[in-house]
């Protein structure tokens, strides 16, 4: 499982008094609600209380023809501190997108009457005729039942619940025309004009440039991706810069003039640039584009500080010591009274080669640190990376 992952997992299994309860029969609903490509998700979970954590799987099937890696995007309302969809392929050519929101400590993502609309999942069909299944999966549940689990307000339980009702929606596009025939006798008359058989294509005016934005959470590695909808457009295709071939190549092709979000993973502390062309289809399937995008760079977060300790060198030096981060180009000490209290900058540190260094540390008096490190983007401004856990010094005895 990858790390990521098991950060997000872990507003599961670390709640300190957590009992699971049995599995409760129908006390929840699902519903999918399919516009051309998009399928908007909600849920509703009648249980009177509120959430700070949830988690429900979707399960996309291609019954006929294949398809792309689909998309989702949750709704801009849900006030979560984590919103993460993991996709994985299966076996059957489908996939699996396992959509977590969890909150920070006390944070309540759900209201008590237990209603939310999680966001739209967009799905991309790769062939001409295709017919896709999309429904609930299940996470606790035996079988196929589709459930959904999260973590009451108080959080002391672990609740799993099945989806009554949760019917799936098929998005489809098969040619039902029959062939035409031809007639049986040939008219009699000619027209005194006969039409062109060929008649020359009209070709379509190019689509408006879209305006692209790419923005990041401080210590994540997803990238959001952002535009305005072209309504001319049947499509958009998303480029990045490459050093090695020293031009633009494309790395993702949107065929749905609906979406105006992609979000994709990179490496830690990695400079990119990117573009975007929005296109229009011509009859005989070739594509007329815009111009392109305005470029948008964008530097990903360094990962986070690991290994951190806390020792009294003598009694008004403490040394701080860490696992050195790839890439940094420097690290930020920060130091607090209480562990979950406010942290004030200690020390700046603009060696991305250190792994340890010495602060001062009153007499007496007991101080947490944390530490984080940073990387410069394009325009020698500093992008942080989340914060290591807070360590305090033991006291000798």
């Amino acid at each position: 499982m990858k790390n990521w992952m098991k950060s997000i997992l872990m507003a599961f299994l670390l709640v300190a008094t957590i009992s699971v309860t049995a599995l409760a029969a129908g006390s929840g609903s699902g519903r999918l609600t399919a516009k051309e490509n998009d399928v908007a998700v909600s849920l509703n979970i009648p249980e009177g209380k509120t959430m700070t954590s949830l988690r429900v799987k979707l399960k996309v099937t291609p019954e006929r023809g294949s398809m792309k890696e689909p998309v989702f995007q949750f709704e801009n309302a849900i006030k979560s501190a984590i919103k993460d969809a993991a996709v994985s392929r299966e076996a059957n050519g489908g996939y699996l997108v396992d959509l977590i929101l969890s909150g920070k400590k006390d944070q309540v993502i759900v209201d008590s009457k237990g209603n939310v609309n999680l966001g739209t999942l967009s799905v991309y069909p790769d062939s001409e005729e295709y017919q896709i299944k999309v429904d609930f999966a299940g996470i606790k549940a035996e079988g196929e039942q589709p459930d959904v689990s999260y973590v009451e307000g108080d959080g002391t339980s672990e609740i799993s619940v099945l989806l009554s009702g949760a019917e799936s929606v098929v998005l489809k596009k098969i040619n039902t025309e029959p062939p035409t025939e031809e007639p049986t006798e040939k008219p009699t008359e000619t027209p005194t004009e006969t039409p062109d058989p060929n008649p020359p294509e009209q070709t379509p005016a190019a689509p408006r440039t879209p305006e692209l934005k790419a923005e990041m959470k401080t210590g994540s590695k997803v990238v959001v991706f952002t535009w305005n909808k072209i309504d001319e457009a049947d499509g958009y295709e998303l480029y990045e810069y490459n050093s090695s071939t020293k031009a633009f190549a494309l790395i993702q092709d949107l065929t749905s003039p609906a979406i105006t979000a992609y979000s994709k993973s990179f490496a830690y502390a990695t400079a990119h640039r990117f573009k975007m062309c929005a296109y229009k289809m011509t009859q005989n399937g070739t594509k007329i584009y815009s111009t392109e995008s305005a470029e948008v760079k964008i530097t990903v977060s360094p990962a986070k500080v690991k290994s951190v300790t806390a020792k009294f060198k003598n009694s008004s030096k403490v040394t701080i010591t860490w696992k050195k981060v790839s890439k940094a180009k420097g690290y930020q000490i920060y130091r607090s009274k209480k562990k979950n209290g406010k942290y004030k900058l200690v020390k700046t540190i603009k060696k991305g080669a250190t792994k340890k260094y010495n602060v001062s540390h009153k007499e007496g008096k007991t101080y947490y640190y944390k530490v984080r490190a940073f990387v410069t983007n394009a325009n020698g401004k500093r992008v942080y990376g989340t914060f290591s856990t807070a360590k305090s010094p033991k006291k000798k005895k």
